[in-house]
């Protein structure tokens, strides 16, 4: 049995490694001739030979050192797994490999920019959010030059949790798209008041809208041709 349970791991690729362990015990079989056993069958000994009283404590001693070897051998096979598959999991990301940024990334990209005292507009940057902490809530700033992109559905918090917030703390210059006029309801008295603001409002509807006439830009005399081209090739 020995010798064709070899053979057959011979046939079978996968099953060639078991093949090394089978040969030399079909070997050693043919030599000795006495009969080779299977590893479990120490399991079976050991309870029939525990009811015996002189085997009983030999019993009880090798099955604790099978035991622990159990153990070992169990421990390493899981170790061994569990790092395979962390190598795995790091070499594919095929479902893509974002997640939520940890604090000490969010600080080392310099989001956490603490206010200081009597700033009423806050620190410089534009304000995305809260990151939550034992001593309460730290707003997150981003003063970088890059872009920032806000995409959720409708009555989700876009405004009263970003753009207000933003329009009461940014202190530069300001151009909105506010179609309904809620933002500029809210934010303009701050910003002119507080933050030294013009405000310039543009509301074809409204009698007291901002108003400028772009032909007042036309320079009379030498440039007036070419002014009044320029103005006519962007309305155009």
């Amino acid at each position: 049995m020995l010798a064709a349970g070899a053979v057959a791991c011979l046939l079978l690729r996968p099953l060639r490694p078991f093949s090394l362990v089978l040969l030399p015990a079909a070997v050693l079989a043919a030599i000795v001739g006495d009969p080779v056993y299977s590893p479990l069958h120490l399991f079976a000994w050991l309870i029939r030979l525990r009811h015996f009283q002189t085997t009983a404590p030999l019993c009880q001693s090798v099955s604790r050192w099978v035991f622990l070897a159990g153990a070992v051998h169990a421990g390493a096979f899981l170790a061994l797994l569990l790092a395979g598959s962390r190598r795995l999991a790091g070499d594919f990301d095929i479902h893509g490999s974002a997640r939520w940024a940890r604090r000490a990334e969010v600080a080392r990209a310099g989001l956490l920019q603490h206010p200081t005292s009597g700033d009423i507009a806050g620190p410089p940057g534009l304000f995305l959010g809260f990151w939550p902490d034992r001593r309460g809530k730290l707003p997150l700033y981003d003063d970088g030059p890059h872009h920032t992109f806000v995409f959720a559905p409708t009555r989700s918090g876009k405004g009263v949790g970003l753009v207000v917030p933003n329009l009461l703390l940014w202190r530069g210059s300001v151009v909105v798209c506010d179609i309904k006029g809620e933002n500029y309801a809210l934010t303009a008295g701050f910003r002119h008041r507080e933050l030294n603001n013009a405000i310039l409002r543009y509301d074809p509807t409204w009698p007291h809208s901002s108003r400028w006439n772009p032909l007042q830009e036309v320079r009379l005399g030498d440039y007036e041709v070419r002014d009044a081209q320029n103005i006519a090739d962007i309305l155009v």
